[in-house]
């Protein structure tokens, strides 16, 4: 039977922009997390995230095939998701996988710590939480402050390397909320707010002198705001933008405040 849909079985897979391995790696599929197949070129596959809609080349070996059976049963059953920055994943029979936040558990049962991927059992070590929850701002800021000092990757989801986007998607995810992928994607979430009014958890936007929204980042009160541009960091923010004191000057150029809880 043909399979167009799949799970990704390793911790991190690299999503590029084209069938080659020194293409632009535009964002990471995390394991468990379900995809479609479009299209497949020798060694490549090109897929369609079910999560958030997003499109990129991975690996062929990347994944678990999924038939149409399996596939429902994946989507009827009530999905769990990692919380911790780094969680651990004992497959029988193989070594053990070390899995980023907002990683999915496949037909997890939280009263045993079991699940299983393909025909392979496994055991999770680790917090977990709902994919389907009620996201709140204290939930968000303590997600956040477990990325701080992760280093900048472009294209990257997880605390070994991550992008500004990528850095609010996850944490949102792991707090019950899925964003879309980039920057200029999330930008269209939310109602915008007036940044004297801006909350902890509202996500502040910055525009470069196109006007093209080019960053994102997690207002945390008290004037400050955690992003990743370099590193994951809390930097100062104003109407200006935000001032990096490594910097000793403003680094990205306010365009709006979104609330999206």
């Amino acid at each position: 039977m043909k399979t167009n849909y799949g799970i990704i079985k390793l911790a991190a897979v690299a999503g590029r922009a084209d069938a080659a391995h020194r293409s632009e790696m535009v964002t990471q599929l995390l394991f468990g997390e379900a995809i479609k197949i479009i299209e497949s070129k020798n060694e490549w596959l090109y897929v369609e995230s079910l999560a958030d809609g997003y499109k990129c080349w991975i690996l062929r070996f990347s994944y678990e095939p999924l038939d149409d059976e399996g596939f429902v049963e994946y989507i009827n059953h009530k999905s769990y998701l990692t919380f911790d920055p780094i969680s651990k994943i004992k497959i029988k029979g193989h070594e053990a996988l070390y899995v980023p936040c907002s990683s999915i558990l496949p037909y997890f049962d939280p009263e045993t710590n079991q699940g299983r991927i393909g025909k392979r059992s496994y055991t999770f070590e680790g917090n977990i939480g709902p994919l389907k929850q009620k996201p709140n701002a204290e939930k968000i800021l303590i997600k956040a402050s477990k990325m701080l000092n992760a280093p900048y990757l472009w294209g990257g989801k997880t605390v070994m390397g991550i992008d500004c986007s990528g850095f609010v998607q996850s944490v949102f995810k792991a707090c019950g909320l899925q964003l879309p992928r980039d920057a200029s994607q999330q930008a269209e979430m939310g109602q915008t707010v007036d940044f004297k009014d801006a909350h902890a958890a509202d996500l502040a936007f910055f525009a470069n002198a196109e006007g093209k929204i080019t960053h994102v980042g997690i207002m945390i009160g008290h004037g400050n705001i955690v992003h990743a541009s370099g590193k994951v960091k809390v930097c100062k923010i104003d109407e200006k933008g935000i001032y990096d004191a490594e910097l000793n000057d403003y680094s990205h150029q306010l365009a709006f405040v979104k609330r999206v809880i």
